[in-house]
């Protein structure tokens, strides 16, 4: 494997060279000769051999100097390196030759050029080069965010600073060593609401942690997301509202009278109505709700709206009595010209159904009826609508159905007459 190639010239003396090179693998032997197109009439071998060779570093090789005194902040550095008569010294920045350079100490100064210095060191074993020194910027930046609100300010350096930015200030502390500061610099505004609002009299009005029930102007204090001022002025109108609207308190009815309800007296400053019952569901916009037929005790409510949104409520409970009446007769004729010719039951509205059996003394049925009780038209003394039955003594049964589901049961006797 061929490392390099380097030119050697001289005459009958030693020669001092240096030959760099990176190894890409391990090596035994280390050959210093001619090309591989070597002079086939040279005689004798001119190649010379190294081996139990150690590679080292480029620096393992490099003189370090015997004292640094300073650091790239201070505004001198002293470079010295071991100090013997009998050597010469030449310094170097970057490989160039520092004119006058030829002590073993070496004052650099900060406000010399970047770079990297050294030194060349001839003794009578040959020419040795110092580790190096390299002379660059020193200086520190930082960066941070500042905020603040309108109306505070920040001190930064010599400047009071109000306006948002990018700012830097810089503290010197060397020639080439400076603190470097950059801010950015945001003012959040503080921020100003203007609210006009109204309510209606009896009412709240709530807004953060305001709350009014009078007219009047009123400032909230709060903060913005960035921790800035946040205030809202408001200007709240407490509105008149509506003056009148009267119910019954509460009226009671039987069960399967139906009933028609409305105010008593209302103000002219309703514009609608509605009306609901005790589970919010509307059952009418008009002034009157009904006729209807409610089936057991409720609570209805009605709610007057004005053209600005002010709203009153009244209620009324209905109160629905289970007084039922049935009649059923004891006695009658078939055939009677005077109309007591049928066995019929009197009833009032309540009455939903009828289911109606009618016997004999033998228990035997004779009559039976069981439908709506708009259908019902009663018993003419006749058995399944043939022949009539004789005179006598019967028993019922009879079975009402109400229209709020309840059951109503009656027995008892009736008298047939001829």
């Amino acid at each position: 494997v061929e490392l390099g190639e380097l030119s050697i010239s001289g005459n009958n003396e030693w020669i001092n060279v240096v030959f760099e090179f990176i190894p890409t693998q391990d090596y035994n032997v280390i050959v210093i000769g001619p090309g591989c197109a070597r002079n086939p009439n040279f005689r004798d071998d001119p190649y010379f051999y190294f081996d139990r060779i150690t590679l080292a570093e480029r620096a393992d090789f490099e003189i370090p100097f015997s004292n640094v005194e300073g650091g790239l902040c201070d505004d001198q550095i002293i470079l010295s390196v071991e100090a013997d008569d009998s050597f010469t010294y030449q310094w170097y920045h970057d490989g160039v030759a520092i004119l006058g350079a030829v002590d073993p100490l070496f004052n650099l100064s900060t406000s010399d050029d970047f770079g990297e210095y050294n030194v060349l060191i001839t003794t009578s074993s040959g020419c040795f080069l110092s580790e190096s020194f390299e002379l660059e910027n020193g200086s520190t930046f930082s960066y941070d965010l500042v905020e603040i609100c309108e109306g505070e300010q920040y001190v930064f350096g010599e400047d009071t600073l109000l306006i948002s930015g990018t700012y830097q200030d810089i503290i010197p502390i060397s020639v080439i060593c400076d603190s470097v500061i950059e801010i950015d610099f945001i003012v959040h505004p503080n921020e100003y609401f203007e609210i006009f609002d109204t309510i209606c009299e009896g009412d709240t009005y709530t807004y953060a942690n305001l709350s009014e029930m009078q007219s009047g102007d009123y400032i909230v204090e709060d903060q913005t997301q960035f921790g800035c001022l946040s205030e809202t002025l408001i200007h709240l109108t407490v509105l008149e509202g509506i003056q009148n609207l009267e119910l019954q308190t509460s009226v009671a009815i039987d069960l399967g009278e139906s009933i028609v309800l409305e105010p008593i007296a209302y103000s002219s400053d309703i514009v609608s109505f509605e009306w609901s019952d005790e589970n919010n569901i509307v059952l009418s916009n008009e002034i009157q709700y009904g006729p209807f037929l409610p089936l057991g005790p409720s609570i209805f409510y009605l709610t007057g709206t004005d053209k600005d949104g002010c709203s009153l409520t009244r209620s009324i409970e209905v109160e629905v009595e289970q007084n039922v009446e049935i009649f059923i007769p004891n006695i009658f004729y078939p055939k009677d010209i005077l109309g007591n010719d049928k066995f019929k039951i009197g009833y009032t509205p309540a009455v939903k159904s009828i289911d109606i059996q009618i016997f004999d003394r033998w228990g035997n049925p004779v009559y039976n009826f069981e439908g709506a009780i708009e259908n019902y038209e009663g018993w003419d003394g006749r058995y399944n609508n043939s022949n009539y039955v004789e005179q006598g003594v019967y028993t019922y049964l009879i079975k009402f159905e109400l229209i709020n589901s309840d059951v109503k049961i009656f027995a008892g006797d009736l008298t047939l007459i001829k």
